[in-house]
């Protein structure tokens, strides 16, 4: 915020605030890249200086989506605007819908593949149907393709995606993420 006025640093730092107000949900808010663990924040600052996505699986409750809003948070203060947060269930429901609500399919998974920055939280909680297996595999590989970063949290390893979702799926996360196995007890039981 160099070169700014007193009254020009405080909107944007307001700006900011309004930002991550509206991205994050309120349990998240207070979430820093400082509450990281040294190991996982230098294998996290790696994939992003080599443009690679990330890849954090573990039992629940080990901090995946808490990692994952940090990020989010980091990108948010750093002005990075470029980017979609979305919960597998809520992006299944929302898939299944674009039959119902009569609209284009293709537009609407658009969504999910323009942004630079792609972060799919909670991936293998949901019914994996066909059609919903068709527009995630539509997401994941145009990702892919267009070598754009996501950032996706699971309870499955690599191995449990590729035998219970898709191989196809599994393999194209594997090359494009960095993987980070959260180990530990659930924090939110303790």
């Amino acid at each position: 915020m160099t070169n700014l006025t007193k009254e020009e640093e405080k909107g944007l730092e307001n700006f900011i605030q309004s930002q991550i107000d509206h991205y994050i949900p309120k349990r998240y808010r207070d979430c820093s890249k400082d509450d990281i663990p040294k190991e996982v924040a230098e294998k996290i600052n790696k994939a992003l200086e080599e443009g690679k996505g990330l890849f954090f699986y573990g039992q629940a409750g080990t901090g995946k989506t808490h990692i994952m809003y940090a990020i989010l948070k980091e990108f948010i203060t750093k002005r990075i605007n470029s980017f979609s947060f979305v919960d597998m269930p809520f992006l299944s429901i929302k898939i299944k819908n674009y039959i119902k609500e009569d609209t284009d399919p293709i537009e609407n998974v658009r969504i999910y593949t323009r942004p630079d920055y792609l972060f799919i939280d909670d991936l293998g909680v949901e019914k994996m149907t066909d059609f919903l297996f068709e527009n995630l595999y539509l997401i994941i590989d145009t990702r892919y393709k267009d070598l754009k970063q996501c950032f996706i949290s699971s309870n499955y390893s690599i191995k449990e995606i590729s035998e219970n979702i898709n191989d196809r799926i599994a393999s194209r996360i594997s090359e494009m993420c960095e993987i980070i196995h959260l180990k530990g007890e659930d924090k939110r039981v303790n």
